[in-house]
């Protein structure tokens, strides 16, 4: 298996999260009327976004440190 770069890293993480998202909006279909479930995927949907954002936002500073490097 090829060793992965924290470029794959984050792009791999970014990605995962995206995914949560899809998964969790599935399972708050899937709830139908309870509101508690409901309420409770929606919630870790919306971790799962700010999670995404908060990598997103990493990643975004890891590729400008290492322009300023190479520069």
């Amino acid at each position: 298996m090829k060793e992965k770069t924290l470029y794959d890293i984050f792009s791999i993480a970014i990605e995962k999260e995206r995914e949560a998202q899809e998964l969790y909006d599935q399972a708050t279909k899937l709830a139908g009327d309870n509101q508690e479930l409901k309420k409770r995927f929606s919630k870790f949907r919306d971790d799962e976004k700010q999670h995404e954002e908060i990598l997103m936002r990493d990643y975004a500073e890891f590729k400008k440190t290492l322009n300023e490097k190479h520069e």
